[in-house]
């Protein structure tokens, strides 16, 4: 919620350090950053303040479930070693920030972040698929192509391996610049409130992320 005018507002963390702590949270599902700059008690004191649905929140979790959706049998094992290695994806992500307004009551931070493009997503994929079945025998094309459901979950569980794997050698090639307007919000860990420069929409600005993190959505 909005904070009523403050003349010392100055000696409060400076909104591009809690916009990039922000990224943090967001883009690495990493809170110590937010948990420093802002004071909290805990790690999950920032979960619990930034965060709608912390058990749905996990990049990994929501991985593994998309994994096990895809009607393909993984091991849990196997589940955990996928989705790090696309969660190694997100260590490649970073951005810079830098306060250009200041206002009484608003602060505009300029966030640049680089990002994967989806085109190269999708040739990676094609490329997986193109060359698995180069290499398949035409018993085993055959056995697909009528439906046999070992082979084409077979087929599946190469094709999903082949296709991460070249993932996690993709580089963010793009670059994105997002205007973030912070505003004096509260947001509470436990009793305490917390006073500090946010996004006036953090809504907006998370699918902002999202969408600057993977360009061409």
């Amino acid at each position: 919620m909005p904070v009523a005018d403050a003349g010392w507002w100055r000696a409060w963390t400076p909104a591009d350090e809690t916009v990039s702590a922000l990224y943090d949270l967001a883009v690495k599902e990493d809170p110590s950053a937010l948990q420093e700059v802002l004071g909290f008690s805990s790690e999950e004191a920032v979960q619990e303040a930034f965060i709608e649905d912390v058990e749905s929140y996990s990049f990994t979790k929501s991985i593994e479930e998309e994994l096990i959706g895809s009607g393909v049998e993984f091991t849990e094992e196997e589940l955990g070693e996928l989705s790090g290695q696309l969660v190694s994806m997100l260590d490649k992500l970073s951005c810079t920030v830098e306060i250009v307004d200041e206002g009484d009551d608003t602060v505009t931070v300029s966030l640049t972040t680089n990002g994967y493009s989806l085109s190269d997503i999708e040739g990676v994929a094609m490329t997986a698929q193109e060359e698995l079945f180069a290499a398949m025998d035409e018993d085993t094309q055959m056995a697909i192509a009528l439906g046999d459901e070992e082979a084409m979950m077979n087929f599946m569980r190469e094709f999903v391996a082949s296709y991460v794997e070249a993932l996690t050698q993709l580089e963010p090639t793009q670059e994105t610049e997002l205007e973030v307007v912070c505003e004096r919000l509260i947001v509470e860990d436990g009793d305490k409130e917390i006073i500090a420069w946010l996004p006036s929409d953090l809504t907006q600005f998370e699918a902002e992320l999202s969408s600057a993190i993977m360009t061409g959505m």
